[in-house]
């Protein structure tokens, strides 16, 4: 039985400029199949732009619910570096209970 090998390597491409680094994530088989992924660091700009519109479709959510206040909704936007949340929920019910010692022997 032949013994089929698999290695991953993680290279780091460096650049001139520190914002513009490259991640690439290479599969090496036994078989000589080789699968490779490169990621790009998203530049400022793109995270600004990128932040803006979800910032954007949540202030439109919320906007829809304040129409219907009778549902309870989380809402929120994450990413690895910025999370932004909000929460919106129907107005809390008030309910009065007397406190009675017989009630807590039981």
């Amino acid at each position: 039985m032949q013994r089929r090998e698999t290695y991953i390597v993680l290279q780091i491409i460096p650049s001139d400029d520190e914002d513009n680094v490259m991640l690439r994530i290479v599969q090496l088989k036994s078989s000589n199949v080789v699968t490779s992924i490169l990621l790009r660091k998203p530049t400022d700009i793109e995270i600004k732009r990128h932040v803006l519109e979800r910032y954007q479709q949540l202030e439109i959510q919320v906007h829809e619910l304040r129409q219907s206040p009778d549902e309870q909704t989380d809402v929120s936007i994450e990413t690895e570096n910025v999370q932004i949340s909000q929460t919106t929920a129907p107005p809390p019910t008030t309910t009065i209970h007397d406190r009675n010692d017989h009630d807590i022997d039981r």
